[in-house]
């Protein structure tokens, strides 16, 4: 599970087992194929960047009040983090498939 939030401290949205995204307005969960079943490929671009997967799971407007990007792990590992210069993001995900994705991409504003 990845989280894509403005850092730590931030309420995940609820859980929903049949859904790859789900998302609150300061936080989006994206599930992810289970570690012991292989790696996830992670892509992190801005607005301007073509995604190649079909459509999104996911478009929110994610509040980040500290003006900071992060995308965690269910382990609460920091794995990508960055500086916003707005204290509202536009974010799209997408997923190469409903359940258990391996690939995810994140657009970033």
């Amino acid at each position: 599970m990845l989280f894509l939030s403005d850092g730590w401290g931030t309420p995940a949205p609820g859980y929903d087992p049949g859904a790859a995204v789900v998302a609150n307005p300061s936080c989006i969960a994206v599930a992810c194929m289970p570690a012991c079943d292989g790696d996830t490929e992670i892509y992190v671009c801005g607005p301007d960047d073509t995604i190649e997967l079909v459509q999104p799971a996911c478009t929110s407007l994610l509040l980040t009040p500290t003006r900071q990007f992060a995308i965690s792990t269910s382990e609460q590992d920091v794995i990508a983090h960055m500086p916003l210069t707005s204290t509202s993001t536009r974010v799209r995900v997408w997923t190469n498939r409903e359940t258990e994705p391996d690939q995810v991409a994140i657009q970033i504003g």
